[in-house]
């Protein structure tokens, strides 16, 4: 029965980790629901080699379609606790002006130039492994480039901007 697949039970899991998304109340919530979320969407993918029948390549379609929109909605729902609650960020240095997301009201008055972002030490970590067992030659394929931005949650074009900057300022 389709129900009792294990392809079928983790789907329902990445919907519960979904919308429990909406219920946390701040970016440490967040961060662990995103972690939360991947590790069962992994799981997922890791257990999919034996099912090639159509119930199962739907299931695994959709559930690349909830990991791009948990991803979406974590980064909207933590820039918008970043500007309702600075004081549960980091540090004071750390704090970067509000980015409009698309969510919040933009005013007039606003600057026009884009916040300078680094990625968190958590996602840095992943990525400067990479380049350590990679001194040889660092620069990553396609596959790899896919993995690392699954792994640190960031787009393709952050991953590159980060290779690009630490091969110019480390690596000369």
């Amino acid at each position: 029965m389709f129900t009792s697949s294990p392809l079928y039970r983790y789907m329902s899991y990445l919907f519960t980790v979904f919308r429990e998304l909406q219920t946390e109340s701040n970016i440490h919530g967040v961060i662990s629901n995103r972690k939360r979320f991947l590790s069962a969407y992994n799981d997922m993918h890791n257990e999919r080699v034996g099912f090639k029948d159509m119930n199962s390549i739907a299931l695994l379609r959709g559930s690349k379609i909830l990991e791009a929109e948990h991803a979406k909605l974590c980064l909207e729902v933590s820039s918008v606790m970043k500007c309702e609650h600075p004081s549960d960020t980091e540090s004071a240095s750390d704090k970067t002006p509000c980015v409009s997301s698309g969510i919040l009201p933009t005013e007039p008055s606003e600057k026009s130039t884009k916040a300078r972002r680094q990625l968190k030490e958590h996602y840095t970590a992943i990525l400067l492994k990479w380049i350590n067992d990679h001194k040889s030659h660092p620069f990553p394929t396609k596959e790899e480039k896919v993995e690392l931005c699954r792994q640190a949650s960031i787009t393709e074009r952050q991953l590159n901007n980060w290779f690009t900057n630490y091969r110019r300022r480390h690596l000369k």
